[in-house]
């Protein structure tokens, strides 16, 4: 794989390089491996930390600490040292370790290979009997997250696993709010089991082709990676990265309890986008689809989890631009 030629993001990147300058303290993007155990410049007491600890700046979210970030921890609601709460910390992980500037181009074939390389290795995923209740299951998670870290390496001797920036380019086959009120959804323990928009993750499923993307066929969703965008000092902005009606007000007014989104959805359906993010392996999920079926459909369960920052390839432009510019153009 290709590695991008140390091209920053566009913007977003110069406010974080701006904001590491002038706050030493805290790490950029980038500063992998939390091996500050300081206090984030942003939190002047203990009485103010949020109990979502965040120690580094962010490429394209905020700094500012959200409702989620004042209620519920980086392990969310699983017990401390739990094998899902090691993954939660996984997935809430914004400082990626050896602080990465430059992003590792991928894409799908890479993702499939990760998978196969998974199953051959024994690492556990999706879910087990309970000991004792064999009627019963419970989540069939790595106790020991270093097995996934160097897990495959390419023609080029580039080596892939869990923990990489990488950069992945797609087209949106569908993108919305998991686990919340919407769909009866009820929550994950990473996110405190919360069921509103705000608090839950953003689903982005993506297809290799825009033919693909536009095909709704369950055997089309088969062949979809997996992206999400963590609730975390998530951007206004990015809670607009949604392609599903029903997550959107549409005229209607807001019931109480509810956070539906304003006005309607965006044209991100068939977009062709690029996620720059964390390489991860979500053993929550079952193994991915054969013979065209799996719950969830999908080709693989690594993702790129958490999203940092996203891109959208503006036709009129010949180019890709950032998601915030791009919604801009093309909001309602």
């Amino acid at each position: 794989m290709n590695k991008l030629q140390g091209r920053p993001f566009r913007g977003l990147f110069l406010v974080v390089l701006f904001v590491a300058s002038v706050l030493p303290q805290v790490g950029g993007q980038m500063r992998r491996r939390h091996r500050s155990t300081h206090t984030p410049a942003l939190v002047t007491s203990a009485a103010q930390h949020p109990k979502f600890h965040l120690d580094c700046t962010l490429p394209a979210l905020t700094t500012e600490a959200l409702a989620i970030d004042k209620v519920c921890a980086n392990r969310g609601s699983s017990p401390a040292g739990s094998d899902s709460a090691k993954q939660n910390l996984i997935k809430n992980r914004f400082c990626l370790p050896d602080a990465p500037t430059t992003p590792v181009d991928i894409d799908f074939n890479i993702l499939d290979q990760l998978q196969k390389a998974a199953r051959d290795k024994g690492i556990p995923f999706g879910r087990k009997p309970v000991p004792g209740d064999p009627t019963k299951t419970m989540e069939d998670l790595p106790p020991d997250r270093s097995v996934v870290v160097d897990l495959i390496t390419d023609t080029h001797g580039e080596h892939f696993g869990e923990g990489m920036l990488v950069r992945l380019e797609g087209f949106v086959f569908k993108a919305q709010h998991s686990n919340t009120f919407v769909f009866s959804g009820k929550g994950e323990s990473v996110n405190c089991k919360a069921k509103t928009l705000k608090r839950n993750d953003i689903h982005i499923a993506l297809s290799r082709t825009k033919a693909g993307a536009m095909d709704t066929s369950e055997a089309s969703e088969c062949e979809t990676v997996t992206a999400e965008i963590s609730p975390h000092h998530r951007s206004a902005i990015y809670n607009r990265f949604d392609s599903n009606p029903k997550d959107f007000l549409n005229g209607k007014k807001q019931k109480a309890g509810q956070d539906k989104l304003k006005g309607q959805p965006l044209p991100l359906k068939g977009a062709r986008v690029r996620l720059t993010g964390q390489l991860f392996f979500d053993a929550s999920h079952s193994a991915p689809c054969r013979n065209g079926q799996g719950a969830p459909p999908r080709l693989s369960i690594w993702e790129v989890h958490p999203v940092f920052a996203i891109e959208v390839f503006e036709t009129t432009q010949s180019k890709f631009i950032p998601f915030e510019d791009w919604a801009q153009l093309h909001g309602n």
